[in-house]
This record gives structure tokens, sequence and C-alpha cells, in this order.
């Protein structure tokens, strides 16, 4: 690809193209599988929530790799958690004053899922 400012060539653009067509297909698929795994709707509209389920908002994203603390979180909390517990990832944004919780897709279903 070409830098910023410069002009792409048709097969440039028509590439470029075809990657979106590509992220916007995978993100539908994310988001109608979420939905049927909840037991919620899917919007569908660029720019609007993709899923509700209750008084859930979900908000999905497909990476090839989720960031490597997140991983070590979870890889932590899943080994030192008993076997009747669900383990959960508390991650704190200190620049935001903020915590996350993190928890697995299969758990999250478990409890708040399709009944």
């Amino acid at each position: 690809m070409t830098k910023m400012g410069q002009k792409l060539t048709p097969e440039e653009k028509a590439e470029k193209a075809r990657e979106m067509r590509n992220r916007r297909r995978r993100g539908k698929y994310l988001e109608r599988k979420t939905a049927r795994e909840v037991g919620g709707r899917a919007d569908g509209r660029v720019g609007k929530k993709d899923v509700v389920q209750g008084k859930f908002h979900y908000e999905t994203k497909s990476h090839k790799r989720v960031p490597a603390y997140l991983v070590k979180i979870m890889a932590q909390a899943v080994r030192l958690c008993s076997k009747s517990k669900i383990p959960v990832g508390v991650i704190f944004d200190r620049t935001n004053n903020q915590k996350y919780a993190v928890i697995s897709w299969s758990d999250w279903v478990e409890l708040h899922g399709r009944k």
C-alpha cells in the first residue's frame, strides 16, 4: 500500500475495497453469531449497536490477536481459580481511573446467554 497523501493505483483501490468488504463481512458474522449465542438481536447497521439482549449492549470486535497482557491475566485467573468458581480478570486503567472485568465468552454465555 502507499503512504497517506499519495494516490492509489486502480489495483490498490480494488484491494483496499476488498479488504473493507471482508472486514464488514467478518464483523456482521460475529454480530449475528453473538446475537444467537446470547438470545439477542443484531442491529446490522453501521454505527449502531451491534447486539442488544436484555439489559446488555454488546459491541463486537474481531482481531487476529488480543493483547498479551489480557491473555496473561486470564491464564492466571483460570490457573488459580477453583473448579466451582468462574475466573474473572480485572484490568485497571490508571489514566482514566476505570476498571474492566474480563471473562471468557463461554462462561459469559453460560451465565447470561440463551436460556
